[in-house]
């Protein structure tokens, strides 16, 4: 059975380090009727949070940051593996971030894996579920950086050793999609993959390592060893990987594809509200 995404954002989230020593915080006050006292805070050169005061239990809270600052830097931030999971705090002070926005649903009580895509530095760390692709993401834009909210799409694929190539369907995912066929790497962490299988009978792991298999098991591992990846399938993925067999060389690709090039950062979300 797929475990509900569970709308609680904590596992990866977007930060942004200031560069340089912080001003001394800077207060203003403004009065609108409908909402109540607007207080605002300069954090850094381009950077402001503002608090809200209304009525009833809701507080509305809103970070602006000016992307055009260059000072400003836009990190992707998680516990330091995918299936790791810490407070926002905690990430945010493992870089000296100035500010932080939690991000994405995570696999709450499980995997502890993000549902949505998460890039680093151009660099994809996990990629999004089947219909979990909408993302912030933040390109670079000369020394500065651009906004948007966008669609982005996993490209993955599975070459055996016969030259037919498989399309894998997820890359770091805490669940697998029905007879698909997952990609894990060392970032993956610690958690078992037998977390990941969502009720699937069938399951076929392969690791590789250097291009080629050094392990086939229908009992999916944990952890990743450093320069190996793991091919996952269940069901029809599971059968697809039926031939293979230690020593055969198989290669792994996988890419970000959308949003008009390869974001700088970019974190998964689900419906897009405004």
């Amino acid at each position: 059975m797929r475990r509900p995404a569970v709308a609680v954002l904590l596992s990866a989230l977007l930060a942004i380090p200031g560069v340089g020593v912080l001003p001394t915080p800077v207060g203003a006050v403004v009065t609108a009727p409908d909402v109540g006292v607007f207080a605002t805070t300069s954090l850094a050169p381009g950077l402001t949070l503002t608090d809200a005061t209304i009525s009833g239990p809701n507080r509305v809270t809103i970070l602006t940051a000016n992307l055009a600052e260059p000072t400003l830097q836009p990190t992707y931030l998680n516990p330091g593996t995918v299936s790791a999971t810490a407070t926002l705090t905690t990430m945010a002070n493992r870089v000296g971030a100035v500010a932080a926005v939690n991000g994405d649903f995570f696999d709450i009580g499980a995997t502890g894996a993000p549902r949505g895509i998460g890039i680093s530095d151009g660099t994809l760390i996990h990629g999004p579920a089947s219909g979990w692709n909408n993302v912030a993401a933040l390109f670079a834009n000369g020394a500065a950086s651009r906004g948007a909210v966008t669609q982005i799409f996993l490209d993955a694929t599975v070459t055996l050793p016969n030259g037919t190539r498989l399309t894998a369907t997820n890359l770091n995912s805490p669940d697998i999609a029905a007879n698909g066929i997952g990609v894990y790497n060392p970032l993956w962490g610690d958690q078992p993959r037998s977390q990941v299988l969502d009720g699937a009978t069938r399951a076929r792991e392969i690791e590789i390592t250097n291009g080629r298999v050094t392990r086939v098991s229908t009992t999916p591992g944990g952890k990743v060893a450093n320069g190996t990846v793991v091919v996952l399938g269940v069901g029809t993925g599971a059968d697809a990987l039926a031939g293979i067999a230690v020593g055969d060389a198989v290669t792994v690709n996988y890419a970000p594809r959308g949003g008009g090039g390869t974001p700088r950062v970019a974190i998964g979300g689900n419906l897009v509200l405004l």
